[in-house]
C-alpha cells in the first residue's frame, strides 16, 4: 500500500520523492533568438499563431538554457510566466 511522505522522525526510515543515481543533467545549448522562441511556441500550440512571446520570456528562456542559475520572474497575473519554464521543455528534443 502507498505511504505518504513523511518528514524524519526518530525510528522511522528516510523516503524520498525522486531518487536517481544516474547523472541526468543536460549541457547548455546557445540562446534562441524571439523568432526562433516564437516558432518553437507556435509550433507546440502554447500560443496562438498571430502571437509572439514577450521579451522577459526570451530572457528567461535563454538564462534557462544557459544553465545560468535560478530564475525569478514576477509579472502580472495572465502576463504568460508558464511559457518561461514550458517554452525550454519544447526547446530541448528531449525534454
Amino acid at each position: 500500500s502507498f505511504k505518504p511522505y513523511s518528514l524524519n522522525s526518530p525510528g522511522t526510515s528516510t523516503q524520498a520523492a525522486f531518487v536517481s543515481a544516474q547523472n541526468t543533467a543536460l549541457p547548455d545549448i546557445l540562446t534562441l533568438d524571439p523568432d526562433q522562441w516564437t516558432d518553437i511556441a507556435r509550433e507546440a500550440k502554447l500560443i496562438p499563431e498571430q502571437a509572439q512571446v514577450r521579451s522577459f520570456q526570451v530572457q528567461v528562456c535563454n538564462a534557462i538554457l544557459m544553465r545560468k542559475g535560478d530564475c525569478v520572474v514576477i509579472s502580472a497575473t495572465g502576463s504568460g510566466k508558464s511559457l518561461t519554464w514550458t517554452l525550454p521543455l519544447a526547446a530541448r528534443k528531449q525534454g
